[in-house]
């Protein structure tokens, strides 16, 4: 087993004050008076593995109840990967334990080896460690999906069953994304050709930073040249005046001075730097003076201008706004020629998706065409030990229209009980008798292909008896040779077939009624299997002894 339940312990919960349980490897029957809480271990059992809980559950008076369970998991690996893909803590050697904290006034609290978790983190790691079968759990059976899971499974077809939902879904989700951007393209080709148009009549203005303010300022002088030239001549007049003919006189009676005086030299070349730089600024005012008007120079930077005020009122009050248009666009541009580009991507990707799906559908179903009357006969053998000595058992593949989530077909159970009648879906039996004795023998036949390690049968006996219960023991005896098997029955002959036996009773601790649960063995066991049977006479003491000592093969 790669797994098994090592204790259980129940505070609080209904009629369970403080339960502490430890069942063994292999078949542990529970037995009890009606209402004495069996179905307690059960209901523990699904809200520690994830099932919704309400108030009513809390014993009356108490503000909390608490479940704990401890489970011996020998492929830690398995387990571990699974724990850690939920965010909690791997196991410590061999342990996994798992609490939950129901409270009167707050949400429950949960934990995976004294980690807090979520509910859905203690439901996956349920799925893969017990497996729940009420008075109700066989409705999955009825369900086509469920039927088609179990027939995979037995074909060794789990893996090829993944594969072909992953490849599905890939095709989908590539279809989903052609026909998104195929729906758009039209949007997607005037969008496009807007955007070149942009980028093309931007890149091709040339647009030169700083530009516009060197344009403004020439046509401003060109505007303005006659008058410049005006001003520059009678500045020149003036500065002849007043500062040029004076300074070549002083310069004479400077150069007069030093001859007289040698100290008077510094102010010789002193006047000879402001003569210098007369003579610049004389040179710089002439070179500043506008040549001739050109008309043609001024059209040209008029229409420069022009050029640069459109572009201004499409793309940005300013050259920089301009440009960095330009560059958003050009990024968008590359964006959507991707895409379309990768519309052509996808129709070669969708095919290939399409031969990937097809081809795992095709081998999934050769599977299934293999296994289906292999698996039919397993069951029909199984049921003729349980009673059904002339039933029938079909798996039926129903073609589908287009490739499903499991593959091409839905497989379906066809149940015929008596010889001459028509084979009928499961879900159109009425009998609960019958589907617990069919659900029996899908798990005996399934036994070595199932891996869940925990099977849990809540009175899965119910409406049958004499040898067709005990051979309902005997199947749930040998399932439990690989699996551990907790088995809450009313009847003896299955009872008496487990290798450990249990018994739940309701006591009075004080004015209270309390669910106490309790190994019976030797005389004890076989007093309990006695009022299983209706009486402790002799003779059902006789009866029950004969049960226990009866080796069936």
């Amino acid at each position: 087993m790669s797994a098994m339940l090592v204790s259980l312990r129940i505070r609080n919960l209904a009629l369970a004050e403080d339960v502490f349980w430890e069942p063994a490897p292999g078949f542990n029957t529970i037995s009890g008076e009606t209402g004495a809480g069996k179905s307690l271990i059960l209901g523990a059992l699904k809200l520690l593995l994830g099932d919704r809980a309400g108030r009513t559950y809390i014993r009356a008076g108490a503000s909390h109840c608490t479940i704990e369970a401890e489970f011996q998991v020998n492929d830690s690996a398995h387990f571990n990967k699974i724990l850690m893909e939920q965010g909690s803590e791997p196991c410590e050697e061999t342990i996994c334990l798992i609490r939950r904290i129901l409270t009167c006034n707050g949400p429950s609290r949960n934990f995976l080896n004294g980690s807090p978790c979520t509910l859905s983190a203690l439901k996956v790691l349920g799925r893969h460690l017990v497996d729940l079968h009420g008075p109700h759990d066989h409705q999955s059976l009825f369900s086509r999906e469920e039927q088609g899971r179990l027939l995979d499974a037995f074909a060794g077809a789990l893996e090829q069953r993944n594969q072909v939902t992953q490849s599905r879904q890939k095709f989908l989700r590539l279809l989903a994304e052609e026909d998104r951007l195929t729906r758009d393209q039209l949007s997607l080709e005037r969008e496009i050709e807007l955007l070149r148009h942009q980028v093309q009549e931007i890149l091709s203005a040339q647009v030169i930073p700083g530009e516009e303010e060197e344009l403004l300022l020439q046509q401003r002088i060109m505007t303005n040249a006659q008058r410049i030239a005006q001003i520059s001549s009678q500045v020149e007049e003036r500065l002849e005046q007043s500062v040029t003919v004076p300074l070549a006189a002083i310069f004479r009676l400077l150069k007069e001075w030093a001859r007289l005086d040698p100290r008077a030299m510094v102010l010789l070349n002193l006047h000879a730097e402001i003569s210098e730089k007369i003579d610049a600024w004389v040179r710089e005012m002439r070179n500043l003076q506008p040549t001739e008007f050109d008309l043609q120079n001024f059209d040209r930077i008029q229409d420069r201008l022009d050029t640069l005020q459109i572009l201004k009122r499409k793309y940005g009050s300013t050259l920089a706004e301009i440009t960095a248009f330009a560059n958003r666009t050009q990024v968008r541009l590359e964006e959507l020629t991707h895409t379309k580009s990768r519309i052509n991507q996808l129709k070669n990707l969708l095919k290939q998706a399409k031969e990937d799906m097809e081809q795992a559908a095709v081998e999934l179903s050769q599977q299934r065409r293999l296994a289906g009357p292999k698996l039919a006969q397993a069951i029909c053998h199984h049921l003729h030990e349980l009673g059904f000595r002339q039933a029938g058992f079909f798996v039926e593949l129903r073609p589908l229209p287009d490739i499903g989530t499991y593959g091409m077909e839905k497989p379906e159970f066809l149940f015929a009980p008596n010889p001459g009648e028509p084979s009928l879906p499961l879900h159109s039996i009425a009998s609960s008798g019958e589907i617990s004795r069919i659900l029996l023998a899908i798990k005996s036949a399934l036994v070595e292909q199932d891996e869940i390690p925990i099977l849990v049968f809540d009175e899965i006996d119910t409406n049958i008896g004499g040898e067709i219960a005990t051979q309902v023991g005997v199947k749930i005896r040998n399932i439990a040779k690989q699996k551990q098997v907790l088995c809450i029955s009313h009847l003896p002959q299955v009872a008496a077939l487990a290798a450990t036996h249990f018994v739940v009773e309701k006591e009075m601790v004080g004015k209270r009624s309390c669910s106490t649960i309790r190994e019976v063995r030797n005389k004890e066991r076989v007093e309990e299997l006695a009022r299983m049977l209706g009486s402790k006479a002799t003779s059902a003491m006789l009866h029950a002894q004969s049960l226990l000592e009866l080796t069936v093969t």
